[in-house]
């Protein structure tokens, strides 16, 4: 359970054994306040074709590595979201945290067909400098490529302490997560 967990003064809330796979979010950011409100009820109601994309950077670039919810309802991702860790000296950047309301209601359709809908890496090469993304924090989502060819729908790279939790990822037309390891990584 996440009770009580306190990260740069936003509390969330936890997952009881009552609950089926649907995560309690209390305060967070809601991705919502970044797309056009005149979109909101066709994503609730999953009738919606706006590309949800720029919204979602837009809202991982504003909370910088604090709770991003997705409320229950269909975000279609038409190109790869890049999360890469802020171009500091210091050796890891916060990685994201994004957590839907449940596998059953939180889907992201992937139509990204330029990289993974979310591609989650340092962007350094090992061999001369070392840079990771720490604390990446994925739960409560579904990830739906429709077959479409050349989706993949998560790719981590240099990152640490990742941890997934209540994520189905399905008909992907390429990997559904992706880990690879570059010259410079051990």
């Amino acid at each position: 359970s996440m009770a009580g967990l306190s990260a740069a003064g936003v509390t969330l809330g936890g997952i009881s054994p009552a609950q089926s796979a649907t995560p309690t979010c209390t305060t967070a950011t809601s991705v919502l306040n970044f797309i056009p409100p005149t979109h909101h009820a066709a994503i609730k109601s999953g009738t919606s074709q706006y590309d949800c994309a720029n919204a979602i950077r837009s809202a991982l670039t504003a909370t910088k590595g604090g709770p991003l919810h997705f409320p229950a309802g269909r975000y279609i991702i038409g190109s790869s979201i890049k999360m890469r860790a802020d171009d500091s000296s210091a050796a890891f950047g916060p990685g994201p945290w994004i957590v839907g309301d449940g596998t059953d209601r939180t889907i992201f359709e992937n139509r990204a067909t330029n990289g993974a809908m979310f591609d989650i890496d340092s962007n350094v090469d090992h061999a001369t400098r070392f840079v990771g993304v720490l604390g990446v924090r994925l739960e409560g989502f579904t990830v739906h490529g429709r077959g479409l060819r050349g989706t993949t729908a998560l790719r981590l790279r240099t990152s640490y302490n990742a941890k997934l939790l209540q994520l189905r990822i399905v008909a992907q037309g390429g990997d559904g997560i992706r880990i690879p390891c570059v010259v410079g990584d051990n």
